[in-house]
């Protein structure tokens, strides 16, 4: 993983007081092993102590997260 994509991943769950995760790897773990139709309420699950924008951060951040991880595994597999 990137320095800043590492560092980035800390400062939104800082941020977000979203980890239930000690470790940023454990997360990227987590997502990773989501299937898609799953991954709404796996974030709706992440994300229930939070509330407004704080909220819409981290799920923004998550689907993103998703997405890359999604990209990275596909560009591997080709």
């Amino acid at each position: 993983m990137a320095e800043a994509d590492h560092l980035f991943k800390n400062q939104i769950l800082e941020v977000t007081g979203l980890l239930h995760m000690s470790d940023p790897f454990e997360l990227d773990t987590a997502i990773s092993g989501i299937a898609a139709e799953d991954f709404d309420k796996f974030t709706e699950d992440m994300t229930a102590n939070l509330v407004g924008e704080a909220k819409n951060r981290a799920l923004s951040f998550l689907r993103a997260r998703k997405a890359d991880l999604s990209m990275k595994a596909e560009s591997h597999a080709i």
